[in-house]
């Protein structure tokens, strides 16, 4: 089962990884400031949190918390591809905050779950390893693309990876 889930990890990181590595960059072409996205983070961390008090006590499926997970995870990215004012970025952030609580959370108790306590150490370096070495594949992709081709193609390409 481990391997499923680490699997699903993977696809699911290069996905988000490609999509969400210039967002910050669309948002400045898109006229926010840095005190916008200041508070981007901000509204980000508090829905994150509400999130959580909301939700204490409900049980979700794996399979469904993760699917709204990533699904949140594209909603974002849509968003993001329609902006037409600096507001929408708290939008995105509230979008970005249920991703947060129904993937990562269940992600990472699953990875533990799964995986044998004497391979803890490894299978968490592992977890941590893909993050920088997709960054460095897929940074300067997700840079060709916007140069070449825009932001939109960019979003929308990464619809196919979700």
């Amino acid at each position: 089962m481990f391997k499923k889930v680490f699997l699903f990890y993977i696809s699911y990181l290069a996905a988000m990884i490609y999509a969400q590595t210039l967002l910050l960059l669309w948002f400045l072409h898109n006229g926010v400031s840095y005190i916008d996205m200041l508070l981007y983070f901000l509204v980000f961390y508090v829905a994150v949190i509400s999130l959580f008090f909301i939700f204490k006590g409900v049980k979700f499926s794996s399979r469904n918390a993760l699917l709204i997970g990533v699904g949140t995870s594209a909603l974002a990215i849509l968003v993001a591809n329609a902006m037409t004012h600096v507001y929408f970025i708290y939008i995105i952030a509230i979008i970005f905050s249920f991703n947060i609580v129904f993937f990562w959370t269940i992600y990472n108790t699953l990875h533990f779950k799964y995986s044998e306590s004497h391979e803890h150490g490894f299978k968490s370096g592992m977890y941590f390893l893909f993050s920088p070495i997709f960054s460095t594949i897929l940074a300067p992709i997700a840079g060709v693309v916007v140069e070449r081709f825009g932001y939109h193609t960019l979003f929308l390409s990464s619809m196919v990876l979700y």
